[in-house]
C-alpha cells in the first residue's frame, strides 16, 4: 500500500525478502488485522533500543 501511495511500482517479492529479513532477525512488532481467519492488513512497528557502552 505505501509503494502505492508513494506511486512506486508494487514489489510483493521484495516486500517478502524484507518482511522475512526482520522476522529472521526478530526486529518487529506485527499486528495482523484477520476477518473470520483471513488476513486484511498488517502494520509493522519498528523497535530500535540505543544501546550505550558503560564506562
Amino acid at each position: 500500500m505505501y509503494r502505492v501511495l508513494g506511486k512506486q511500482k508494487s514489489d510483493v517479492g521484495g516486500a517478502r525478502k524484507f518482511l522475512r529479513e526482520r522476522l529472521i532477525n526478530k526486529e518487529p512488532v506485527i499486528f495482523i488485522a484477520l476477518n473470520g481467519g483471513d488476513p486484511l492488513d498488517f502494520v509493522q512497528l519498528m523497535i530500535w533500543i540505543e544501546r550505550r557502552e558503560s564506562g
